[in-house]
């Protein structure tokens, strides 16, 4: 049998969030499947990020509990699971009625009542929530985003940013050329399914850079630290659409859409903008304003909904989409 994906090892909807509940989630997504199960994986289920969930399967360890590590697939990924003569056995609970009786003994009665009660319920969701997995979820992570991450540059990474290093990258710029050169990281992103690392090319004050991680061939680090910047990464797409941040000198400009279909309301009042849409009707017509950076993709959003959505305002926006638009049909014609 395969190993779990993502999707196969998805948290119970309604499962306690806490750590109890985490550990004995750990011991059913061990059990599931003799090819085991991803950290990302387990990370994913658990509601944590990778490093957390290392912790938990170290804590797993510690309390006696056997765990089996295997390699497998072209990448070579490193899979959990229990041996296999101990992936029916309850053991989790077992260990905690053991601490149970160890309180009693020594006259912690409040907190063994305490832990009682939660071994009784969660006795009970394990009878009620014996979910297979398998078939429930898929998880696809579409033709642009950066799905499978090298785990050990992101490793490399982490470190830097916690110690605050500087760092040495060899990067693949988008139009093949390789540079390499020191770099201040403040951040990993993740936006829209791709993973950018955030910071300071060289030494001197300058703008923060967004780095495409699945570009990085090597990081080294040099063992020199910095002092981070004030820096919010948040600031970084505020006034953004997509996946492009805005740039030092870019400014946002006004824009206001008329919506001309009824569904186009509720989709732009589901849509995340920073700093939030404004919808409202004037004259019977449906307008909404946000203040956006003009990036290309956002211009090729909005020509994406010609005619429910029309441009009102700046007028230079609305002549570029006329163009486009023009051009398209022109060239349609052609063919």
């Amino acid at each position: 049998m395969p190993g779990l994906t993502a999707a196969q090892v998805a948290a119970p909807r309604k499962a306690p969030d806490n750590k109890v509940a985490r550990m004995l989630r750990l011991e059913r997504l061990l059990g599931q499947g003799a090819g085991g199960v991803e950290l990302k994986s387990i990370a994913a289920a658990l509601g944590v990020d990778s490093r957390t969930a290392k912790r938990y399967l170290s804590e797993w360890e510690a309390l006696g509990r056997p765990l089996s590590r295997t390699r497998s697939g072209t990448g070579r990924t490193l899979r959990y699971a229990l041996p296999q003569e101990e992936s029916s056995a309850p053991t989790l609970l077992k260990s905690l009625q053991k601490t149970r009786d160890e309180l009693r003994k020594g006259g912690n009665l409040k907190h063994a009542r305490v832990l009682e009660q939660a071994m009784a319920h969660f006795e009970k969701s394990s009878e009620e929530e014996n979910i297979d997995f398998e078939g429930i979820y898929h998880i696809d992570h579409g033709p642009l985003a950066d799905a499978d991450p090298d785990r050990a540059l992101l490793e490399r990474l982490e470190k830097a940013i916690a110690q605050r290093r500087v760092i040495r990258l060899d990067y693949a710029n988008p139009d093949g050329r390789k540079s390499t050169f020191d770099f201040q990281p403040f951040r990993i992103c993740l936006r829209i399914g791709v993973l950018y690392l955030a910071g300071r090319q060289g030494r001197s004050p300058g703008p923060t850079r967004l780095l495409r991680i699945v570009r990085i061939r090597r990081c080294a680090s040099l063992g020199e630290t910095f002092a981070p910047p004030d820096f919010n990464p948040q600031d970084l797409y505020r006034h953004c659409f997509g996946q492009w941040s805005r740039q030092e000198g870019q400014k946002p400009e006004q824009v206001t859409l008329q919506l001309n279909e009824p569904w186009l309301r509720g989709y732009f009042e589901a849509l995340r903008f920073d700093p939030p849409i404004r919808i409202w009707n004037q004259d019977d017509r449906c307008l909404a304003r946000l203040q956006v950076v003009l990036h290309p993709d956002f211009i090729n959003w909005i020509l994406s909904m010609v005619p429910d959505a029309m441009v009102v305002e700046p007028a230079p926006l609305r002549e570029e989409v006329q163009r486009r638009l023009k051009k398209g049909l022109e060239g349609l014609g052609r063919n």
